[in-house]
């Protein structure tokens, strides 16, 4: 009688065991399943921001460009012809000039306060972007239509933990 008493006791004790590794391994799994979610959740936030700073980055330039094009416009109608296309439309989209005078009407339109503005966004939502290396390029499609392109290196990463999520 003792012998099956004491197998009873072994068979009670490793069930136990078995039922306790197992709520203990579930409450693990559950915390790495809910830590997925949220760093999925993060990713997709900011992933979300930049797709929108994208088309917010389309809008800004093509407003940019066409103040530049109104200001050509204006100096030719006043006689005084453009030497170097380029030069003057990246003056005017860096720097805010033209021939070296500011132009009221690119404030807030310049390569610059756009970047900055585009940081203040990401700062909103605790993330850090920056446009480096930027170039500007008009092309002309068709005698009515200008292309304008901005090239630029893109960096973006999560400000609180910058390994969790970012762009490059």
């Amino acid at each position: 009688m003792g012998l099956i008493s004491n197998k009873r006791g072994f068979f009670f004790t490793f069930l136990i065991i078995i039922l306790i590794s197992i709520i203990l391994f579930s409450s693990i799994f559950y915390t790495d399943v809910q830590e997925r979610q949220a760093v999925k959740k993060r990713v997709s936030s900011m992933n979300g921001f930049l797709l929108s700073s994208e088309k917010d980055l389309e809008r800004q330039i093509y407003i940019s460009g066409f103040r530049i094009i109104f200001l050509f416009e204006k100096k030719i109608l006043a006689g005084n012809y453009m030497t170097n296309f380029d030069a003057a439309f990246a003056e005017a989209f860096y720097n805010g000039t033209l021939d070296g005078s500011p132009q009221d009407i690119m404030n807030g339109l310049t390569f610059a306060s756009i970047n900055n503005v585009l940081q203040t966004r990401a700062k909103k939502i605790n993330a850090n972007i920056t446009l480096l290396s930027p170039q500007i390029n008009v092309t002309q499609d068709d005698p009515w239509n200008i292309k304008i392109s901005l090239t630029t290196h893109l960096i973006m990463y999560d400000a609180t933990n910058p390994t969790l999520a970012s762009w490059d």
